[in-house]
C-alpha cells in the first residue's frame, strides 16, 4: 500500500484522498520542467503559471518552490483530489500564492493569459479500466482528450509561454499530432529511459506557440547500470527529494 504520504525538502504531500499518488515520472516532470522554464526567465511576483489537472498538487508546489513569489493556478474536477490538493497547499510555505480550482479547464475563465501551464494529463485510452472511478477518471482520457488539451492551452497560453506536458512514448506521435494542430510547437523534450539499455518509456517536453528552429532534445536514466539512481536523477531531484543521493 502506499504511503499516505510524501515528505519533500520543504512541503508534504498528503495523498490518502488521492486516486494517483506521486510518482517519480511527476517529479521528473516538475524538477525538469522547472529548471527549464527559470533559466528561460527571471523569477517575478507577476508570473502567472497554471497547473492542469493538479490531483495532489505535486507539481504546482514543486513550481511554487522554484518561483515563491509567482501566483500559481491550479484546476481538478475531482472532488477527492481537489480537497486534497487544497490541503497540501494550504500546509505549504506558499499558500498565499496557491489557489485551487474546483473545475474542469474548459471552464477555466481569466482576464490575462498564463506564462507557463504544466499538465500531466491522464493518457489511457483503450486500456482495461480501473473499477475505481477515481483513479479511472485520473488514468483515462476520457474527460480530457489530448486534443481538448491542446486546445484549451492555446486558449489559456500567453504568446510568448511555455507549455510542459508529459505523455507515455505510445501515446506521443498521437499527442503531437494533436499539438501542432493547434499551433503548439516543440522548444524542448527529454526522454526518460528506467534504465540503460531500455528504451525511453515516457517523454515530458516543453511548447511554445512560436516556432523554434531548433527544437532541444535531451535524455535522463533513472537509474545507473549498478540499479542506483543514476548521477543525472540525483542531481535533478536534489533541490527536492529529501534523502540525498549524490
Amino acid at each position: 500500500m502506499a504511503n499516505h504520504w510524501f515528505q519533500f525538502k520543504q512541503f508534504r504531500i498528503e495523498q490518502d484522498k488521492c486516486a494517483m499518488k506521486v510518482s517519480t515520472d511527476a517529479c521528473i516532470q516538475g524538477a525538469w520542467t522547472a529548471e527549464s522554464w527559470i533559466a528561460h526567465s527571471t523569477p517575478s511576483k507577476d508570473l502567472r503559471v497554471l497547473d492542469i489537472g493538479t490531483g495532489t498538487g505535486l507539481l504546482a508546489l514543486m513550481l511554487a518552490q522554484t518561483f515563491p513569489q509567482a501566483n500559481i493556478d491550479a484546476v481538478e474536477l475531482e472532488p477527492g483530489a481537489a480537497l486534497q490538493a487544497t490541503h497540501n497547499f494550504q500546509h505549504s510555505p506558499w499558500s498565499t500564492q496557491l489557489q485551487l480550482h474546483h473545475l474542469s479547464v474548459h471552464q477555466l475563465q481569466t482576464s490575462q493569459p498564463y506564462v507557463y501551464i504544466i499538465c500531466n494529463p491522464p493518457f489511457f485510452n483503450n486500456d482495461l479500466k480501473n473499477n475505481n472511478p477515481e483513479r479511472r477518471v485520473a488514468r483515462h482520457a476520457d474527460g480530457l482528450t489530448k486534443q481538448e488539451l491542446a486546445q484549451q492551452v492555446k486558449r489559456l497560453l500567453a504568446a510568448d509561454g511555455i507549455f510542459s506536458v508529459m505523455y507515455p512514448a505510445i501515446a506521443w506521435q498521437e499527442w503531437q499530432t494533436a499539438a501542432s494542430s493547434n499551433g503548439l510547437y516543440l522548444w524542448k523534450k527529454l526522454e526518460v529511459i528506467p534504465k540503460p539499455g531500455m528504451a525511453a518509456n515516457r517523454f515530458i517536453a516543453l511548447y511554445k506557440k512560436i516556432v523554434s528552429p531548433q527544437p532541444q532534445y535531451h535524455s535522463l536514466e533513472i537509474y545507473s547500470s549498478t540499479g542506483k539512481y543514476s548521477t543525472a536523477f540525483s542531481t535533478l531531484m536534489k533541490p527536492y527529494y529529501l534523502n540525498e543521493f549524490v
